[in-house]
C-alpha cells in the first residue's frame, strides 16, 4: 500500500513487480540489482521504477528507471508473454564507493511469461562517472 520513495502518485489500486537478480561488469564486477515497478490499474498509467545495486563489497548505487510504455500496455494481464520493454536509467548515488556516483543509459528488456510464472531478461547499455 505503500509507494516506494521517489514513485509518482498513482490513483487506485497500484501493482508492483519485484525483480531480483546477478550479473557482471567490468568497472562493477559481480553484483546483485533489485528493482520494483509500480502501475496503477485505476488509470493505467506507469509510475517510476527504480532500484538498488549492490556490488560484492557491499557498496551500492540507487536507480531510477523510466520505461517507454503507454496506457494500452497496461492490460489485467500485464505483464503479457513476449512483451518488449525500453527505457532509460539514471544511477543517482549510492553508497561507500559510490556514494556520489552519476550516469545514465537504456534498457532493453523482454517479459516471457507462460500464464504462471514471468520472467523479465534485461540488457543495460549506459555509464557512470565515479566522483572526484
Amino acid at each position: 500500500s505503500v509507494l516506494p520513495e521517489g514513485h509518482s502518485c498513482r490513483h487506485g489500486t497500484v501493482l508492483q513487480l519485484l525483480q531480483s537478480g546477478s550479473g557482471t561488469d567490468p568497472e562493477i564486477g559481480y553484483f546483485l540489482i533489485s528493482l520494483s515497478y509500480c502501475w496503477s490499474i485505476t488509470d493505467c498509467l506507469p509510475g517510476m521504477s527504480g532500484g538498488i545495486l549492490s556490488d560484492g563489497a557491499g557498496n551500492t548505487i540507487f536507480i531510477k528507471c523510466m520505461e517507454c510504455m503507454s496506457a494500452s500496455d497496461f492490460t489485467p494481464d500485464f505483464p503479457a508473454d513476449q512483451s518488449h520493454i525500453t527505457g532509460t536509467f539514471e544511477f543517482r548515488g549510492g553508497s561507500g564507493l559510490y556514494e556520489n556516483i552519476k550516469g545514465e543509459g537504456e534498457i532493453d528488456a523482454l517479459v516471457t511469461n507462460n500464464g504462471k510464472v514471468a520472467a523479465i531478461s534485461h540488457h543495460w547499455k549506459g555509464y557512470f562517472k565515479m566522483p572526484d
